[in-house]
């Protein structure tokens, strides 16, 4: 399996009565016609395929347009690829516990979520004397509910279990 950041791997089919067979592939920013970092040369002989890495995609480059050069038809020799973004995961936790005692379930819940390059936790901290916003409650994927809570906050707890979210309790 493919390291998550490795470039990716493409084929580039060449027609029988082609003229060419030799071609450069590298990273290109919209609108240019220059690479960015190396290319990498190809050879292709005419009626064939070939499959080949991809040159790693350079660091600071905002748009991942990767390029044929060399091909009399540039129709289709342009493959725009859409990195992954991190999932955004509010948890909303509910309590008045410092996050800095050890003693509180709030200094476990923040160390609990490793962030990946794929997932980010984010701990949304409401105090009974905080307001909590509908934002917040909609938001949620997870409310975690400490025991002292006031009426407002238990109210609103209830509304989150209403909207079928999950909720743990300390």
């Amino acid at each position: 399996m493919a390291a998550p950041d490795a470039s990716p791997k493409i084929r580039v089919s060449n027609s029988s009565d082609s003229s060419r067979e030799q071609f450069k592939v590298g990273w290109m920013p919209s609108g240019d016609a220059a690479f960015v970092g190396s290319p990498v040369d190809v050879y292709v002989p005419p009626g064939q395929n070939s499959i080949f890495q991809a040159p790693a995609v350079p660091a600071g480059l905002r748009e991942q347009r990767l390029a044929l050069v060399g091909d009399d038809h540039d129709f289709d020799n342009v493959l725009y690829i859409v990195p992954p973004r991190a999932e955004q995961i509010p948890v909303l936790y509910l309590g008045d516990e410092s996050e800095r005692d050890p003693a509180q379930p709030l200094y476990y819940l923040k160390r609990a979520f490793q962030q990946t390059r794929m997932q980010v936790v984010n701990i949304v901290v409401r105090s009974n004397d905080a307001p909590v916003t509908a934002t917040d409650i909609s938001a949620a994927q997870l409310a975690v509910v400490s025991e002292g809570i006031n009426d407002g906050l238990t109210k609103i707890t209830r509304q989150l279990l209403d909207q079928g979210k999950r909720s743990s309790s300390r």
